[in-house]
């Protein structure tokens, strides 16, 4: 499941939904009433409708968010990556894409971007890892030169460094630029290939050299099929035409990363799971089209009884994945909670058509965000 790091809250507010309450049973006994959930801080920060993307940058990210949908999960470029990391995430501007490609900032060619998209895996035990970009350009012409400048900022960053170059690999296309070089005791591939008016950058890492090289190829192989649906770009500029955002716990402006307060599609958002393709199923069956990403996270069913199947499914994948069964919220037993690593803690709640999941560093705090977002969800 996805990793968050923890994160401050300012302020400390006490919120009860509703009033305890004792009444009698018929025999005269004391009965205890439903009492209120325990919604600690979080009741206080139920998030806000998104704005319409109006801004560039708004309408950057929205469009990357949108890309997203169309990006080869690493799962199905090698089994073993499924230790999903950052970063995953959008790319809207040179100051993100460093992130991922070292000196980019100091490329003008570059900087022609208008929106991009990096997944980011690894399998620690086998020493393999992936980080594949998908940068989108006005045109052909902008992501040739961007590709050309890409590889020479490349070729510099390597220079002195143990390794054999530029190299050609089976399923690559010609016109790719694939350089190699050995970092400590591993072996580094990049791919930068043009498709259209898109740059697909594959960076793989792997104990041998040929292995590193077959990931880069499926990665290019699995992506071009991708690119090459993508179809004419939605201009609809509403981030969450379903207002799903409403339904999560709101992180505060200073502690808000990149992939924060989105609104994702039902591919998008596997993307962001260990095993993407299995979620992606999971979500299909369950009519889920959009996830909204925030402090807690919010999914869309198509219906109660869907929206409980994916809870199950969620469940099952803390299950299946080692994690330890924890106490429910107070008055909220119809969440699970989970432990996992002993650290981490997580809880999952259907409400309605609406499926809620929370995770914290303690207990308590999954408990009190997943009671504020199953009240938020119950009032959608």
């Amino acid at each position: 499941m996805r990793s968050r790091v923890s994160r401050s809250i300012g302020a400390t507010v006490a919120l009860v939904a509703a009033a305890s309450m004792t009444a009698c049973a018929v025999d005269g006994s004391p009965v205890r009433a439903p009492s209120a959930l325990d919604v600690g801080v979080y009741g206080a920060l139920r998030e806000s409708a998104l704005p319409d993307a109006t801004t560039d940058a708004a309408w950057a990210r929205l469009r990357a968010v949108r890309l997203a949908d169309h990006i080869v999960f690493p799962i199905d470029v090698e089994p073993e990556l499924t230790r999903v990391k950052f970063p995953t995430m959008p790319i809207v501007a040179e100051t993100n894409l460093t992130f991922v490609i070292d000196g980019a900032d100091s490329v003008p060619e570059l900087m022609a971007m208008r929106h991009g998209y990096t997944v980011a895996a690894d399998d620690q035990a086998s020493d393999i890892g992936l980080n594949h970009t998908v940068l989108a350009f006005a045109g052909d012409r902008a992501a040739d030169a961007a590709a050309t400048a890409l590889a020479a900022l490349e070729s510099r960053k390597d220079q002195g460094r143990q390794g054999e170059g530029r190299l050609r690999v089976d399923g690559m296309p010609d016109s790719s630029v694939v350089d190699h070089v050995r970092v400590g005791g591993s072996n580094r591939v990049t791919g930068i290939t043009v498709a259209g008016a898109y740059i697909v950058v594959t960076r793989a890492r792997a104990p041998e050299q040929e292995h590193a090289e077959r990931i880069v190829a499926r990665a290019y192989t699995e992506q071009a099929k991708l690119i090459s649906g993508v179809g004419p770009e939605d201009t609809d500029r509403n981030p969450d035409p379903t207002g799903l955002i409403r339904g999560t716990v709101a992180i505060l402006d200073k502690d808000r990363m990149i992939y924060d307060r989105v609104v994702r599609g039902r591919r998008a958002e596997a993307l962001h799971h260990s095993n993407g393709p299995r979620a992606l199923a999971a979500m299909t069956t369950a009519g889920i089209t959009s996830s909204a990403t925030n402090r807690t996270r919010a999914h869309l069913a198509a219906s109660p009884r869907q929206a409980q199947g994916f809870r199950d499914y969620v469940t099952a994948a803390f299950d299946s994945g080692g994690a330890k069964r924890a106490d429910s919220p107070r008055d909220l037993s119809t969440a699970s909670c989970f432990v996992s690593g002993g650290t981490r803690f997580s809880c999952v709640v259907a409400v309605g058509r609406y499926v809620g999941e929370a995770s914290g560093g303690t207990l308590l705090s999954a408990q009190q965000q997943i009671s504020a977002a199953y009240t938020f969800l119950s009032q959608m």
